[in-house]
């Protein structure tokens, strides 16, 4: 008796309490209270990807010459980055692109991207949470604004996609010019856009395409990745992979006997790939009928008015007709950057 007394108390304390917290978190913001951010620490103002201002970097090392005197070989040096004043000892840097490295050299120019590796060397380090960003040179943008917008307007439109900011950058304290600041495109940036269970993130493998170093397609020949130089009856030929290593530079593969015309086409149809099927006649294709003439085509019937065309039937609903349009091209449906939903590819 005593306990079903106390019982239904309980019950009413506990249903009173559950309310009161109930419109505690639901006004919480009129009270003061802030819900917890999801957010990474180094989107957070003032940190590096605050686009309200340009920060600074100053790279600190003994033999800078030397670093870019190699730059091509894309090597990482540990160094130590000063950012907005604050110093992360012992990362890694390196230059960075395909074709990009090449021509800063052939333009005479040292003004190489750069990629910065917070956690190349030690696991445990990162910029707030960041474990990679890199620093693009914009040499070729003369306004230095369209990576800037491109990124910025990808994010506004609801795209995931990297963040940004401008950065001059100094090195052993010489200027070395305005960069852009782009979060790459690796874990933290996934994380930040997918959550843990980001997926997959898929990287092209440039060791046979591009300009740069090694991995990067330096001595890359076309000739050989095109498969000139490969027996189309060979049961060691894979289709759509080249196989084994591609030639240098003075092998037969390269020689003006195979070189391909512009556009891809031999100039030897009995070296051509693939084969023709039996009985294929090429000089059989291309002739125009009998009495065909073209100069009669192309005018518009008498009385012809174009501008009766392209309207709608009276009382038309688009609203009403059946499917639903597919995903857009660039949007949310239409795939990501590197989770389980689509692919924006690693940089």
């Amino acid at each position: 008796m005593s306990t079903s007394r106390y019982f239904n108390r309980i019950v009413a304390i506990a249903l009173a309490l559950g309310i009161a917290i109930t419109i505690l978190f639901m006004n919480g913001s009129a009270l003061g209270l802030k819900a917890a951010s999801a957010s990474p620490a180094y989107t957070d103002a003032g940190r590096l990807f605050d686009d309200s201002f340009v920060h600074t970097l100053d790279i600190v090392y003994d033999d800078w010459d030397g670093f870019l005197e190699g730059c091509e070989d894309e090597e990482y040096i540990a160094i130590d980055a000063v950012i907005d004043g604050e110093t992360f000892s012992n990362v890694a840097l390196r230059a960075k692109g395909n074709t990009s490295l090449s021509s800063v050299k052939s333009m005479g120019s040292q003004r190489y991207s750069f990629k910065l590796e917070f956690d190349h060397y030690n696991k445990n380090l990162s910029y707030y949470g960041l474990d990679k960003v890199c620093f693009n040179n914009l040499i070729q943008d003369n306004t230095m604004m369209k990576d800037y917008m491109a990124y910025t307007l990808m994010d506004e439109l609801g795209v995931d996609a990297p963040l940004v900011s401008y950065i001059y950058i100094t090195a052993n304290g010489e200027d070395w010019g305005l960069y852009l600041a782009v979060e790459a495109i690796e874990e933290s940036c996934l994380m930040r856009n997918y959550g843990r269970g980001y997926g997959d993130l898929y990287k092209p493998d440039t060791s046979q395409m591009g300009g740069g170093g090694p991995g990067n397609g330096r001595g890359f020949d076309m000739q050989a990745f095109m498969g000139d130089d490969t027996d189309s009856g060979s049961d060691d030929t894979t289709s759509g992979e080249p196989q084994g290593d591609p030639p240098q530079n003075g092998d037969e593969s390269g020689s003006d006997e195979h070189q391909r015309e512009p556009g891809g086409m031999s100039d030897d149809s009995d070296k051509s790939q693939g084969e023709r099927p039996e009985g294929f006649d090429p000089s059989q294709m291309g002739e125009l009928p009998e009495g065909f003439d073209p100069s009669q085509m192309g005018e518009l019937p008498e009385g012809f008015d174009p501008s009766q065309m392209g309207g709608m039937p009276e009382g038309f609903d688009p609203s009403q007709m059946d499917g639903e349009r597919p995903g857009g091209m660039g949007g949310r449906q239409g795939g990501g950057m590197g989770g389980p939903g689509g692919g924006m590819g690693g940089g």
